[in-house]
């Protein structure tokens, strides 16, 4: 739920390109859909192992720290 932040939606998006998890709107929350979404992400091993890789590619990358210098440089 990224809210109106774009460095937010802009990671929600990223973790939703690469099938790691789920992004809603801030405008569509209610407890029904919060747990619809959490069902689906708690019972797919697809959204696990993808999550696992994406945090693996980030601490052999260095961290957050060394991502966010490599991107004040572009």
């Amino acid at each position: 739920i990224p809210g109106k932040v774009f460095e937010r939606k802009y990671n929600a998006q990223s973790v939703v390109d690469n099938e790691a998890g789920a992004a809603m709107p801030y405008q569509e929350l209610s407890s029904s859909k919060i747990a619809a979404v959490e069902e689906q992400l708690i019972n797919s091993p697809e959204i696990a192992e993808n999550g696992g890789r994406l945090g693996n590619k980030l601490v052999s990358a260095g961290g957050g720290n060394k991502i966010l210098r490599e991107m004040l440089k572009m």
